[in-house]
């Protein structure tokens, strides 16, 4: 199972990884070019620590992040959309049952979701999406609380 595509089975893992003492590593991505890097540096780990079974790792990304819109820059089209269907697509492709990176599993995270500008992604997405961080900062405390 390449891609974790719910929260529940995401936080079995993380749980297990926590239980074990090791660490998760979270990787963030705007282009072809990072993550394809991402799932090369994690098999070539997977084969040197002789690693048996599958390896998580997590894949993030932003979106209408004000200090970082890595999905408005995944593709050359500036739009968060067309980046999303573009990092789902390598994702998917390159974490594909019986290719060569079916050894890593995937929890693709989407960092620093904006409340509003960002819903579209959840609701569009809960397919592939299986881990949230819900960023309420620029909102009051009381505000903040009420959100997340």
């Amino acid at each position: 199972m390449p891609i974790i595509r719910n929260g529940e089975k995401a936080r079995e893992i993380i749980d297990k990884v926590k239980k074990s003492g090791n660490s998760l590593p979270c990787f963030c991505t705007e282009n072809i070019m990072t993550t394809e890097a991402i799932f090369m540096g994690a098999k070539k780990f997977k084969e040197e620590k002789n690693i048996k079974g599958q390896l998580p790792l997590i894949i993030a990304f932003t979106a209408s992040y004000e200090q970082r819109q890595q999905l408005k820059n995944y593709s050359g089209l500036s739009d968060f959309k067309e980046g999303l269907l573009a990092v789902r697509d390598d994702i998917e492709r390159i974490a594909r049952c019986k290719g060569q990176f079916d050894d890593i599993d995937v929890i693709v995270h989407l960092d620093h979701a904006q409340p509003g500008d960002d819903d579209w992604i959840f609701k569009e997405n809960k397919d592939f999406i299986s881990s949230v961080m819900y960023d309420c900062s620029r909102f009051s405390l009381n505000d903040n609380i009420k959100m997340v």
